[in-house]
């Protein structure tokens, strides 16, 4: 796979996590963990997509 394809799957993945922070609305630790993942997970996937080669 290209790396450009492997950083959107990344991002992608990412948001998965923002979102999924709210839907197990369990311990609010685990809530800051999975947004602070998720949104740095976001970022660096699609500036890697982004990235010129």
């Amino acid at each position: 796979m290209a790396v450009k394809t492997l950083s959107v799957i990344n991002g992608i993945l990412g948001l998965w996590l923002i979102v999924s922070a709210f839907l197990k609305m369990g311990v609010s630790a685990n809530l800051y963990n999975y947004l602070i993942v998720g949104i740095l997970v976001t970022i660096f996937g699609f500036w890697g997509a982004t990235a010129k080669s």
